[in-house]
């Protein structure tokens, strides 16, 4: 990629997403000129991958893990701090050489901002002791997912986190949405 500066493409899931975010820090950490090509879900972006209409995707294991086993797709590295279950001869992108690049994604229960705390708090302990479920953490990890679980507290901090760093590379890079 940076022997061929914008002469690249990667597909994504869409404008301000995830696979999206991931992918310009990437850029950042690397200093490489990658064109994004957003698509309407993750689908079309794997269809146009494996058509080969665009030449890589940034996108999540759950996305891509049947593909690369299947011999169809090479992963090249994992975006997150450690490897995955799922894929565990994958290197992390530090692994590989580019520091700067962590990035991940998440999955979280939201209820309207007007839900009293008694239903939040119901809420929340159910979805805790779901996730500590042995058979549930073993179905995560098979398919290259963490569960965290924690508290509203937890979430709300991950999310002021998140937007936090966000925030400053959707301003620099003047990213926009559809």
């Amino acid at each position: 990629a940076k022997a061929q500066p914008g002469k690249l493409n990667y597909a994504s899931s869409g404008n301000g997403g995830s696979p999206h975010l991931s992918a310009e820090t990437f850029k950042i950490a690397t200093g490489t000129q990658i064109l994004h090509v957003p698509y309407k879900g993750g689908g079309a972006a794997m269809t146009d991958l494996m058509a080969g209409n665009v030449d890589m995707i940034f996108a999540s294991v759950l996305e891509t893990s049947s593909f690369i086993k299947a011999g169809k797709l090479k992963a090249l590295a994992i975006t997150s701090k450690a490897r995955v279950s799922a894929m565990p001869d994958v290197p992390t992108l530090q692994e590989s050489g580019v520091t700067g690049a962590e990035s991940g994604s998440w999955i979280g229960l939201l209820a309207p901002a007007d839900t009293p705390k008694d239903i939040i708090e119901k809420l929340s302990q159910g979805l805790r002791q779901i996730v500590a479920a042995p058979d549930v953490q073993q179905q995560l990890l098979a398919q290259g997912a963490v569960a965290k679980g924690g508290t509203p507290a937890d979430f709300a901090q991950l999310i002021a986190a998140d937007r936090k760093r966000y925030a400053r590379i959707i301003i620099d890079n003047k990213l926009t949405v559809d």
